[in-house]
């Protein structure tokens, strides 16, 4: 339960996950990732992509997986006024996402982390994608292989027989993972 032991616990609560996948893409803007159909988006995007959730499904509370430190401290700092009123809550908010986004490619930087350290970290991913998969929908980018496998697997969790309301900021569903057989709004992408 999201809400256990904050001030909103007591009914049960329609909550949009947002994941904000910043990561490789946003180490800087390179050319190899423009081929690859990755574009780095500002936290404003998904925030207004989040209102608009909001306002078509009814949600009231969102909760955010992110991997970027400057996006989460926004969310601590800014949660009463991000969505207008909404409560909004933070996966892992005392994870130290400083020392992973902007080291490099992840998996370079998890091998050089000591075991704990990495263990911890590939702990906050599983919460993000399992959490995100009991949300009753979904803002992120299908370019992330952490938000199609939580939208995924959300379909399972929810019986398979219906889709959560989602929306992607960049890419449609694919599954075909190591292919150059997505498309986004930037270009072509492996999925």
């Amino acid at each position: 339960n999201f809400f256990a032991g904050s001030r909103y616990e007591g009914r049960r609560r329609r909550v949009v996950g947002v994941h904000v996948r910043r990561g490789d893409t946003c180490l800087r803007e390179r050319d190899e990732l423009k081929k690859k159909g990755r574009k780095c988006d500002d936290f404003d995007l998904y925030v207004e992509r989040t209102k608009k959730m909001i306002e078509e499904y009814g949600f009231d509370a969102v909760f955010v997986a992110t991997d970027d430190h400057d996006v989460a401290e926004k969310v601590l700092r800014d949660e009463n006024k991000l969505f207008g009123g909404v409560p909004v809550f933070l996966n892992n908010p005392g994870l130290d996402r400083q020392n992973l986004y902007g080291s490099g490619y992840y998996n370079t930087v998890l091998k050089r982390l000591s075991p704990g350290v990495a263990a911890s970290d590939v702990d906050a991913v599983l919460d993000d994608i399992f959490v995100l998969a009991h949300c009753d929908g979904m803002v992120a980018k299908f370019t992330s292989n952490v938000a199609r496998l939580a939208f995924a697997l959300s379909n399972a969790v929810k019986g398979g027989n219906c889709v959560v309301p989602f929306d992607s900021i960049d890419s449609y569903w694919c599954a075909a993972y190591g292919r150059q057989k997505g498309r986004s709004v930037h270009g072509s992408v492996l999925c």
